[in-house]
């Protein structure tokens, strides 16, 4: 929940968030972009080879993790850090 409000009230969720929780958890929130060899398989139509594509849509066949350029925010690693015990 806290990860979902933090990147909602992002303005601009280029950079990693971290964040002390009041019981003492620690959150961290690092965005994960679209690079160049990332196309060859999750690009658009131009970006996948034939090849791939075919075993994509065998393996895959529910996927929609397709369409993407570089630099497009793709999702967001999220880590959870209980609180230190004393």
């Amino acid at each position: 929940d806290w990860a979902t409000a933090l990147i909602e009230d992002l303005a601009s969720p280029r950079e990693p968030v971290a964040v002390t929780h009041a019981d003492g958890r620690l959150g961290a929130l690092l965005p994960i972009f679209v690079m160049q060899p990332c196309l060859a398989c999750h690009g658009g139509a131009d970006d996948i080879e034939p090849d791939v594509r075919a075993a994509l849509e065998k393996h895959y066949p529910e996927d929609r993790a397709t369409g993407f350029a570089q630099d497009d925010l793709r999702g967001w690693f999220w880590v959870e850090v209980p609180p230190a015990k004393d």
